[in-house]
């Protein structure tokens, strides 16, 4: 996949990003850098001189269209990949800390990464927001079982005379 930069900003940002995750403008707003190269450009240029690509339409008002509306399919996927950032906390909370805050970490990053176009990387972050918060839980698990059995065979010790003074 190739990449291009915010013409706002100038940092590298995916060919399908509808929002550039530095200044939060559409890539294609703004006359500071080009597109293609990333190099500093003056707003009125009509082309890059360090690339020569062509930045703006003879006679144009503007170079980029109008975005098209958030629900449009034209935008993104038709399905984000889950987030687990609900589930993550209260793995965290409940099971295993330092675990579930590393499903807390990948959670988060999901809808950052799906919202800048990365689909690929926001999947990646949903599949191990997944492994750690699952980590997490069936630790958790693990340890309530063996408090549970420590404490019936405490119980049934004590109540066997096992821990009487004689």
């Amino acid at each position: 996949m190739t990449s291009q930069y915010c013409r706002n900003c100038g940092k590298q940002v995916s060919p399908n990003a509808y929002a550039c995750t530095n200044c939060g403008l559409p890539p294609l707003k703004g006359k500071n850098y080009c597109p293609n190269c990333g190099a500093n450009t003056h707003p009125e240029a009509v082309i890059c001189v360090k690339c020569g690509i062509q930045l703006e339409s003879p006679g144009a008002t503007t170079n980029a269209p109008n975005p098209p509306l958030a629900g449009s399919t034209d935008i993104f996927p038709a399905q984000r990949p889950k987030t687990w950032l609900v589930e993550s906390i209260l793995a965290t909370l409940f099971c295993c800390l330092p675990l579930g805050i590393a499903g807390i970490v990948n959670a988060s990053r999901v809808e950052a990464r799906y919202y800048a176009g990365d689909y690929e990387g926001a999947q990646r972050a949903s599949d191990e927001a997944k492994k750690w918060t699952m980590i997490s839980f069936w630790i958790g698990v693990g340890i309530l079982v063996i408090y549970l059995l420590l404490f019936v065979v405490v119980g049934i010790s004590i109540g066997n005379g096992f821990f009487r003074e004689y």
